[in-house]
């Protein structure tokens, strides 16, 4: 996932994922999502100034949550946490969408049931389908774009497919974010000329969008 405003952001042996934790049905769509990101579920941010008190994965979600709003007011630029680099913005969602609960440890199971939420607003699946059933390439190519794009809003190492015009960050009527400077194609939907390095895409977008579509 990415860094939002001041903050959002994924990164880390590679567990397999759970099948009933996702319907990715295509292990080169999870692996390209997750080769940016993390393969531990303990892994915090690289900004982090402080520790949690203990591995996130024995901490319930509102341990974890809590520890996030005290380690941004320390000082560090991003509140990523896990496997899928969950910020505070996103965890909240998450729970008051009941996708995963507060009294949860925010252990395998608990994060694996994030990640499939996460897939879900960004309409993976439906656009998969789409995807497997349309022939025309161009129209096939057109919705694995969309599908990319929606994508690299909820994970900044996914790059954008196409152009996107600048907005500041916030949400548009959809509930989207709304990127902060005019994107173009390979870049991290999270791009912050202020601070480059803290979200970067880490694929090649017309790679990443070969693999959507089935070419790869």
């Amino acid at each position: 996932q990415r860094d939002f405003a001041p903050e959002e952001g994924l990164m880390s042996k590679r567990p397999k994922l759970r099948p009933e934790a996702s319907d990715i049905s295509n292990q080169k769509v999870f692996d390209k999502i997750m080769k940016g990101e993390s393969t531990d579920f303990n892994d915090i941010s690289n900004t982090s100034k402080i520790k949690p008190p203990k591995p996130i994965t024995e901490m319930t979600v509102a341990e974890v949550r809590k520890w996030q709003d005290e380690s941004v007011a320390a000082g560090s630029k991003s509140s990523s946490v896990g496997r899928y680099q969950i910020i505070r913005d996103t965890m909240d969602d998450l729970i008051a969408k009941g996708a995963i609960d507060e009294d949860d440890i925010f252990n395998e199971e608990t994060q694996n049931k994030a990640f499939q939420s996460l897939l879900d607003r960004r309409r993976y699946s439906e656009s998969a389908r789409k995807i497997k059933l349309t022939k025309d390439k161009a129209k096939k190519k057109e919705i694995a774009e969309d599908l990319q794009n929606r994508l690299a809003m909820e994970f900044a190492s996914v790059p954008v497919a196409t152009s996107i015009s600048a907005g500041t960050f916030g949400k548009d009527r959809k509930g989207n974010p709304i990127p902060k400077v005019d994107l173009k194609p390979g870049d991290t939907f999270y791009k912050d000329p202020s601070d480059p390095n803290l979200n970067k895409a880490l694929h090649e977008y017309d790679d990443f969008l070969k693999v959507l579509t089935g070419e790869l």
